[in-house]
């Protein structure tokens, strides 16, 4: 890849955009945060096991609506449109949705209520699961042109789809609350480590850049 050496404030300013770990496809940062928030998430499940359900629906709707949000700006950032972007939009209002109409449910209605919590369940595990399948049909079917398959991307949708299945049958069950726990938390992990891989491959392409800057930058005098 070759590398442009700025000459002036705007080229130095396009050069940030190129490079910037704050950009969509780069965000390592984020991914990062939300490996630590679903590991959190499940350590917590495994430790109070008598709150696990409220911990699951809160726990769980406040990391949709801010993976929804997350997910909505980065559509926004983009300078153009995609093959699979109305498909990514009714995927952020999904999850905005769900997302919000528990976390509501949770403030106003009665939790010691099975109806009420069988509800709440129903709802965060139908959006998930609905989520995780818009995800793996864009993914699989609306790949931008050249585009390779992402295993990383179809295996957090498959782990969305299998939790919002789970999720939706969980009351009364301790063995697939339990599920639940090791899978949000085996996940947490994994999107740590590919969190860390992508800042250490960010880190290499910008070592990259700056040796060939080096060697392209024209000799003083």
């Amino acid at each position: 890849m070759s590398f442009k050496v700025p000459t002036s404030g705007q080229d130095a300013l396009d050069m940030a955009a190129a490079y910037a770990p704050w950009k969509s496809s780069t965000a390592w940062w984020v991914i990062l945060i939300q490996g630590i928030v679903l590991a959190v998430i499940g350590v917590v499940i495994l430790l109070d096991r008598s709150s696990a359900v409220n911990i699951i629906l809160i726990g769980g709707s406040i990391y949709l609506l801010i993976s929804s949000i997350i997910r909505g700006l980065g559509i926004i950032r983009r300078s153009e449109a995609r093959k699979g972007t109305p498909l990514a939009l009714i995927r952020v209002g999904v999850g905005l949705a769900v997302s919000l109409i528990v976390l509501v449910l949770v403030l106003v209605l009665d939790r010691n209520d099975i109806s009420n919590v069988r509800l709440m369940a129903g709802i965060l595990g139908f959006g998930l699961a609905i989520e995780g399948v818009l995800s793996l049909i864009r993914v699989v079917f609306f790949r931008d042109e050249g585009q390779k398959l992402r295993i990383a991307a179809i295996l957090g949708a498959a782990m969305s789809l299998v939790l919002g299945i789970l999720i939706f049958l969980m009351i009364g069950n301790a063995a697939i609350i339990d599920l639940i726990a090791w899978i949000t938390l085996i996940g947490g992990i994994a999107v740590f480590v590919l969190a860390i891989l992508r800042y250490n491959k960010l880190k290499e392409s910008s070592a990259g850049a700056e040796a060939a800057s080096t060697t392209t930058m024209p000799p003083n005098g």
